[in-house]
């Protein structure tokens, strides 16, 4: 890996589906709109990616978009592998419904 900002990218995937699910509910049930938060939050991610490996230069966007699809790819991976099927989800809302986070 020729930088940084992929790795964090990557890695900061892993850690997004228990942010993402908190951000959910807040809003409706819609599908699309949980999938553009899942999409937007991974932009966000690959853009500061980016900008702490300081190679962000809108000419170039190989850096950029490579960032954003490892941090989408990861946290993909880790939602449908782990978070989905297991109803970690579910748990994690009935958890910070106990504690009045959600």
């Amino acid at each position: 890996m020729s930088n940084y900002s992929e790795l964090l990218s990557f890695v900061l995937g892993l850690f997004l589906p228990p942010v993402v699910e908190f951000v959910k509910t807040k809003f409706s049930d819609n599908k699309i709109i949980h999938y553009l938060i899942a999409l937007g939050s991974c932009f966000v991610i690959g853009i500061i990616s980016t900008l702490i490996e300081g190679k962000f230069n809108t000419t170039d966007l190989d850096t950029i978009v490579g960032s954003i699809s490892l941090a989408l790819v990861s946290s993909q991976s880790v939602y449908n592998l782990y978070w989905k099927p297991k109803e970690i989800g579910q748990k994690f809302i009935s958890y910070l419904a106990t504690k009045k986070l959600v």
